[in-house]
């Protein structure tokens, strides 16, 4: 039985826009139950619905529309620790 990768509290993730690449989208998860998250993106709390698509959990950030992101678990981004 495989794991499924799981949104954490204090974590960021990051996801790219579907027309530009370049433009990066970066949330962190302030509350989490277990169906939905609380992202944190430009000082706004939204509460989205997790889902499960293969072995991660996902979301749509942003809400669902035609070229909407969508935020996977497995998407965290790696905080390099001060020395």
């Amino acid at each position: 039985m495989t794991s499924i990768a799981k949104f954490e509290i204090g974590a960021t993730y990051s996801c790219t826009s579907i027309c530009d690449s370049e433009c990066v989208f970066r949330f962190t998860v302030e509350k989490r139950t277990e169906k939905t998250v609380w992202l944190n993106y430009h000082c706004k709390i939204r509460a989205r619905r997790v889902r499960i698509h293969g072995a991660a959990e996902c979301c749509d950030p942003l809400g669902q529309f035609s070229m909407s992101p969508v935020l996977f678990a497995t998407d965290a981004e790696v905080v390099a620790e001060a020395a």
